[in-house]
């Protein structure tokens, strides 16, 4: 028997380990067979004959000349196993066991990033306790994270979308203030923070390094809610993760804080914009034909209705390149 594993995929080894030293559970022949012991894995098996007496754990029904399986709950076999696979689900999971804290990082301006940080273990005032287990209800909480945020910005935000994202490292004071680090290489907690147990993601470290790109992050964003049935949680774990303790609760109580998170990059919302031109468009001609009515002179009428057009187009196209650059 052989098998081939990355050598990174430790939880996989790990979990053959575990098959291979413990058997699921122990066969034992019925009354009449052979005095000769059969070894199965590591586990010898004999005929209830060689003690004299019916083995206690087993099934009373079957044939002679078959092999019966013993279905006492105490199999040190499927003790092991369920404690070995407890073992891998916390080493990959520890966030899970943990208060743990996803970081976003979205535009209030040019000057002003603010932290939005979503617990993925909320404790409610009634001490019921949710947890975030899936990629849907993850990315439903960043997409409403971000439009919680959003909503306190100045009345124009209507105008940009988001359209990129970058795992950044920063630092946070005033509460919420953030300053990222322009760093040109992906920016993810290292691998010493993930043994010392302040950050996690799995697999650590990463392969490929980016956690998720932004095609499917923005598709999940947008999307959440048709992944609802989803219990997929491939892309949560691969998320960084911090760890015990908020970001924001230790820079009030020592000052700024250095941390790591997603920045959500945002651009022109185009369809939008879009929608806005032609309104100015339908509105020139409403306006030159009102004039044309009133004036009795379509070239009055249609002549505001060009100058308008113009003059609109300039002051939208000065205001589109604003947007882009902020």
């Amino acid at each position: 028997m052989y098998a081939d594993f990355r050598t990174t995929n430790t939880h996989a080894l790990r979990q053959i380990k575990a098959c291979l030293e413990n058997a699921a559970s122990t066969f034992t022949p019925l009354q009449g067979t052979s005095n000769n012991s059969t070894m199965i894995g590591s586990h010898s098996v004999t005929s209830s004959q060689q003690s004299g007496q019916q083995p206690t754990n087993a099934m009373s029904s079957g044939s002679p000349g078959q092999l019966q399986r013993t279905t006492s709950s105490t199999t040190p076999g499927v003790s092991a196993m369920g404690n070995s696979q407890s073992q891998d689900t916390i080493a990959i999971n520890p966030w899970r066991n943990n208060r743990s804290f996803f970081e976003l990082c979205v535009n209030m301006n040019p000057l002003n990033i603010r932290l939005g940080e979503i617990s993925l273990n909320k404790t409610a005032s009634s001490g019921c306790s949710t947890e975030i287990k899936t990629d849907a209800l993850f990315f439903k909480e960043v997409y409403e994270a971000y439009f919680l945020i959003r909503s306190k910005r100045w009345f124009l935000s209507y105008l940009y979308k988001p359209i990129d994202i970058a795992f950044v490292r920063f630092h946070v004071s005033d509460r919420h203030r953030v300053g990222i680090f322009r760093d040109k290489k992906l920016a993810v907690p290292p691998v010493g923070e993930v043994s010392a147990g302040r950050y996690h993601y799995y697999e650590c470290p990463l392969e490929p390094e980016e956690p998720i790109d932004h095609r499917t992050f923005l598709h999940y964003f947008w999307k959440h809610e048709s992944h609802h049935n989803d219990p997929c949680d491939f892309w949560l774990n691969r998320m960084p993760k911090k760890l015990h303790e908020s970001i924001l609760k230790q820079s009030a109580a020592t000052g700024p804080q250095m941390g790591w998170g997603v920045h959500i990059i945002e651009g022109p919302n185009k369809p939008v914009i879009a929608c806005i031109f032609a309104f100015f468009v339908i509105l020139s001609f409403l306006v030159s034909v009102i004039c044309a009515i009133v004036m009795k002179t379509q070239e009055s009428g249609f002549g505001i209705g060009q100058w308008m057009v113009a003059a609109l187009s300039a002051m939208a196209t000065a205001f589109y390149f604003h947007l882009t650059e902020s």
